[in-house]
């Protein structure tokens, strides 16, 4: 059986967690993978790729987590990850359904503690007494103020808030990726590991990062990056099965032709003809 029929048979398993375990397993054997190798390519330690090969995607995390370990697993050892991402929902039905909210069960009644009857109270009896005390004096009635704007005048227009520019500090810069695809995304500056894990087609990330800034990009035709407003184009040699692995900013593209110093320096002039010497007197 051809290598692409193997892959349609293997698109055709039972739908379980085992046997989707057991799928990965294989396709690692037959590429001649060990485990510590595909933890360093997919940048996941040991115990995971033995859980995802045993089918405890449960200790994975979250579901969203998981596809994304399975597709890059998929990429990575050849397997249709479309169809491994299949097996997945099929193995567990509920990997699909939103997180369930806690609903607070409604109190059958509020019970409010004895000391704030005692101050309502106290309330309602300094009012009696103010209203007494001042009974008998005339007070003239208050102003009434409109609300609205006054007849004749126009109501100012609301002041338009302005965003303030972004200001970075020396040696920062504004990484903007723009996903129309799902993709597994890590990136590490200087200092710290700023965004890593499945980022969702249709989606913007706007980052501030210490450069030089790594950048992996687990589907790079499905991810569109810029740095600090410059679009950039990630080249060809970057990228091994749609994996993009770069470091930011890109280095300047080399100079076409230099010029040499021979051919920058001038040609020193010819000197002139020295003149004939005469004297005073004649031959």
């Amino acid at each position: 059986m051809a290598a692409s029929d193997e892959q349609q048979e293997a698109g055709r398993a039972p739908a379980t967690a085992l046997g989707l375990g057991e799928r990965l397993r294989s396709a690692r054997k037959a590429r001649a993978l060990s485990v510590r190798q595909v933890a360093d390519e997919l940048r996941l330690e040991e115990p995971g790729i033995l859980a995802l090969e045993e089918g405890r995607f449960e200790d994975m995390g979250a579901p969203v987590f998981v596809r994304g370990h399975l597709r890059r697993y998929a990429q990575l050892v050849g397997l249709p990850p479309d169809a491994v991402l299949d097996a997945y929902r099929a193995a567990a039905p509920t990997s699909d359904a939103p997180p369930a909210l806690a609903r607070r069960a409604p109190s059958e009644g509020m019970r409010l503690p004895g000391w704030v009857f005692g101050a309502v109270g106290a309330l309602v009896v300094a009012g009696a007494l103010l209203a007494i005390v001042t009974g008998g004096r005339d007070e003239e009635p208050a102003l009434a103020v409109p609300s609205g704007p006054v007849a004749g005048t126009r109501a100012p227009a609301p002041a338009e808030t302005v965003p303030a520019p972004l200001q970075l500090e020396p040696g920062m810069s504004r990484l903007v990726l723009d996903f129309s695809q799902d993709s597994w995304v890590e990136i590490d500056d200087t200092e710290r590991r700023v965004l890593y894990g499945l980022q969702t087609g249709g989606t913007r990330q706007e980052i501030v990062v210490r450069t030089p800034v790594k950048v992996m990009l687990g589907n790079a035709r499905g991810v569109a990056l810029a740095l600090d407003g410059a679009p950039i184009a990630l080249p060809a040699t970057a990228i091994t099965n749609n994996v993009a692995r770069v470091e930011l900013p890109l280095p300047p593209p080399p100079a076409t032709g230099p010029a040499t110093a021979a051919d920058a320096a001038p040609a020193p002039a010819a000197p002139a003809d020295p003149a004939p010497a005469t004297s005073g007197e004649p031959r």
